[in-house]
């Protein structure tokens, strides 16, 4: 079945995808812009104190120096540095000094969110803290729960740094052959890498990645891709970043039949180990509209099954109709699990948020001064085992004040410093009212639209977003494609689910 989806999805692939042939050495940024980009993508996000990183670059390459108060937001900090454009690689001297909290405290802390957390409940892992410097030992069966474990600890509040020494246990044999398949399937398919020379190499599960990329954004994003199919015991990430080679990108979009590019997408959720294999699919597709319908187990699986679709080369919309149906538990000990990480993440602990919970649906009340602490707020609860919905009624405070033009400004110039959307910056139109910023025009993929609803969103003044950006030439019903999730999908798309959930 692998062979022929593959033979479907890339006989028009070949046809419908082509590099942009051009020369770019007079095109890329220099040393003082590609400083620029960073220091303004830092001063814009929400997740980053930019007063506390000083940044210099010298060929594109860029040094990191400062203080932080967090290991998240280190980590946040190298991955939007990569997202400028010109950027070839990041050397990170940042220095973590978090707020003091006991070593017994961050240890019990980690390991309740790791009982607690949809992907890791169930394995066994080892906590280790000393003077903050956490050590993570044990046994799990994917790199994604590796990445998974090492992004849980980094946002608890008092680490200072992860030495993650988790061994990855393959739980079936595949064939070294078979894993390399799946792999430049995933890569050639993948909105930001598709056309790119890179090679994989397999032995024993073991991913060797070679080849060029343009952009330090997309080495990191090749191994990341890669850490996430099944069966993968570890990866050695080769690639080399030369930013005066073809970026990969297309100026149209794959003319792909529906029937491929519903094979294509079926093979993404397959091979992605972070979806559990009880979860169950039915995708349609009309015109690069996908609509995703079906049932996983938890409501972080349907944030990531939505993820890879929207970021298979061909789409132009997701509707994601899935449903969740969890483990059962209690609402108290949810609503306890919940607190517990409201209390301990770097970010959220002291805003006082809440959370109740009425049969395995969440919902969040209070009040934050950022959207991106509301959006965090959701983003963390939907991790968390045996929740089926969140309704996130957490109130923003009135962002501060600053004119139209200025706003618009100051986001088409992030656009264009943007790795992710510079090409396309010119294609978008901005407008500001009362802080809400509505994007139009036309994108080349899925991926694009996001990023540019991204940066607007992480722009301080902004504190809703409308996109209204269309990908390729497809056409867009703005009211019939905007849904209002969960309750009209339930109503419309699946009468009785209320009665079936509760029948289980």
């Amino acid at each position: 079945m692998r062979t022929r989806i593959k033979q479907a999805f890339w006989g028009v692939f070949v046809v419908g995808t082509f590099m942009l042939n051009r020369d770019l050495n007079a095109n890329l940024p220099d040393d003082n812009k590609i400083n620029f980009g960073i220091e303004e993508a830092f001063r814009e996000d929400p997740r980053i104190f930019s007063g506390g990183i000083n940044v210099s670059t010298k060929g594109g390459i860029v040094k990191l120096a400062g203080t932080v108060y967090n290991l998240a937001e280190k980590n946040y900090a190298l991955k939007e540095a990569k997202k400028i454009d010109g950027v070839v690689s990041v050397i990170d001297t940042i220095d973590v000094q978090p707020a003091f909290v006991p070593d017994d405290r961050i240890t019990e802390n980690i390991l309740h969110r790791f009982r607690s957390n949809s992907v890791l409940h169930s394995d066994k892992i080892d906590v280790k803290t000393r003077k903050g410097f956490v050590t993570l030992t044990g046994k799990v069966s994917s790199m994604s729960k590796q990445d998974e474990a090492t992004l849980i600890v980094s946002q608890v509040a008092g680490v200072k740094s992860i030495l993650n020494k988790l061994e990855v246990i393959r739980r079936q044999s595949v064939a070294d052959e078979d894993i390399e398949a799946d792999l430049l399937e995933t890569i050639r398919r993948d909105v930001y890498l598709t056309g790119l020379p890179i090679q994989v190499s397999v032995k024993d599960g073991v991913v060797v990645l070679s080849g060029q990329v343009a952009n330090a954004y997309q080495k990191d994003r090749a191994e990341t891709k890669t850490l996430w199919i099944r069966n993968i015991a570890a990866v050695r990430n080769g690639l080399v970043v030369d930013p005066k080679k073809e970026r990969g990108e297309r100026n149209r979009r794959p003319q792909l039949t529906d029937e491929q590019l519903r094979n294509a997408i079926l093979s993404t959720l397959t091979l992605d180990s972070r979806i559990s294999e009880s979860a169950s699919f039915d995708v349609r597709v009309e015109s690069g509209h996908v609509a995703l319908r079906g049932i996983v187990p938890t409501t972080f699986q349907r944030e990531i099954a939505e993820q890879d679709v929207r970021n298979v080369v061909g789409v132009a919309w997701v509707s994601n109709l899935l449903l969740v149906f969890p483990e059962r538990r209690t609402d108290p000990d949810i609503e306890e699990d919940i607190n517990t990480q409201f209390d301990t993440d770097y970010m959220l602990l002291g805003l006082g948020l809440k959370a109740t919970c009425k049969d395995s649906a969440v919902t969040l009340s209070g009040n934050v001064n950022t959207a991106y602490a509301k959006t965090r707020a959701g983003q963390l609860v939907r991790r968390i085992q045996g929740i089926r919905q969140v309704v996130n009624n957490i109130s923003v405070e009135e962002p501060r004040i600053y004119r139209n033009a200025a706003l618009r400004k100051r986001i088409q110039e992030r656009l264009a410093l943007n790795w992710e959307t510079a090409l396309i910056a010119d294609s978008i139109k901005v407008s500001i009212k009362n802080g809400k910023a509505t994007l139009d025009g036309v994108v080349q993929m899925w991926g694009q639209r996001k990023e540019a609803e991204r940066v607007a969103y992480f722009t301080d003044g902004i504190w809703a977003v409308d996109n209204r950006l269309k990908v390729g030439d497809t056409e867009y019903d703005w009211e019939k494609w905007y849904f209002d999730y969960p309750n009209t999908y339930i109503d419309e798309f699946y009468p009785g689910f209320e009665s079936y959930y509760y029948q289980r």
